[in-house]
């Protein structure tokens, strides 16, 4: 089975470049979109497991130094150079080896795919390339790392503090909220379907971040932060009149707010969902999956031949 650094290797440089960046943006054909998506995840799949063994050996080596050290301490307490000359030795071997295993893990960490390329992007991916024309570009523009996706930040504002909690110069309570918001891009994804139809998905995170200053009843200032995260998936179908018939009636259990216009031979119809994001639901593809459904849910076949794999999911 071939290492990290192997896999490494064998990528192309706009690959090497991706991993890099931590993004994927541009335009291509949809089977270099699924070349590319698959090989970095093998490498990511590959990097993970040999990350995950240097992290083991390096706390190993932190363990064997700290040991070596005690032993170190006594040694210098003990009669005669025997001791001494092995607790050298021993400290020495300590230090080679927090040397070795820490350039390692470094190494391993700077090549690293965050998980969202596994977790997120190609299971989401997969399931739109199924529709998608292979012989059509497909744009797509991802941050993989949310944490150094760029983002628009506005600036900070006090928040009014809620009557009965404010502290007063000798009791306790809150001080101060501060809030400050941020848009992220998530995932941009436009191309065109087998049938002729054009698609555009957007996902973009809205982020509040909000500090709340107190003062406890000895006077002692103290802060704490919390985020809450707002996912908008907006996504767009544009429709061939002679292919599908756009039903302007809402369907039973369509929470999207579709909306559709209609053209002389084109129509499109246009969704938007919010949903609230957990820590633990960042790489969650189920609502942009049932806002997409919601789109083909609009859209009728005008007889046969005109069907999509996310049509299917939708029914």
């Amino acid at each position: 089975m071939p290492t990290a650094r192997e896999l490494y290797a064998s990528l192309d440089d706009a690959e090497k470049s991706c991993i890099q960046r931590q993004q994927l943006k541009a335009t291509r054909p949809l089977a270099s979109w699924r070349q590319t998506i698959d090989r970095l995840a093998a490498f990511d799949a590959v990097g993970d497991a040999e990350r995950d063994t240097a992290r083991k050996w390096l706390t190993a080596a932190w363990v064997f130094l700290g040991a070596a050290v005690v032993f170190g301490v006594f040694a210098t307490n003990a009669h005669g150079r025997g001791p001494k000359v092995i607790a050298a030795v021993v400290g020495g071997v300590a230090v080679v080896a927090v040397l070795v295993c820490w350039v390692r893990h470094h190494r391993l960490a700077s090549i690293d795919v965050p998980d969202g390329l596994r977790n997120f992007v190609g299971p989401l991916f997969v399931m739109l390339s199924e529709d998608l024309d292979p012989q059509r570009p497909v744009t797509l523009d991802i941050d993989l790392n949310r944490s150094r996706a760029s983002h628009r930040e506005g600036g900070a504002r006090k928040v009014p503090i809620p009557a009965g909690v404010k502290a007063g110069f000798f009791s306790a309570g809150i001080t101060k909220i501060i809030e400050h918001h941020r848009q992220i891009p998530c995932f941009h994804l436009e191309g065109d379907l087998a049938d002729g139809s054009h698609m555009v998905v957007d996902v973009k995170d809205y982020e509040r971040v909000r500090t709340v200053h107190k003062k406890n009843a000895r006077g002692k200032h103290k802060s704490k932060t919390k985020t809450k995260t707002q996912r908008v998936i907006e996504a767009q179908l544009t429709v061939a009149n002679k292919s599908y018939a756009l039903s302007k009636n809402t369907p039973k259990g369509d929470s999207t707010g579709a909306k559709v216009k209609a053209g002389e031979k084109r129509s499109t119809v246009r969704a938007k969902k919010a949903v609230v994001v957990n820590a633990d639901r960042v790489h969650d593809t189920d609502a942009i999956l049932r806002t997409l459904a919601g789109l083909f849910q609009r859209a009728q076949p005008v007889g046969t031949g005109a069907s999509t794999n996310l049509r299917g999911a939708a029914s």
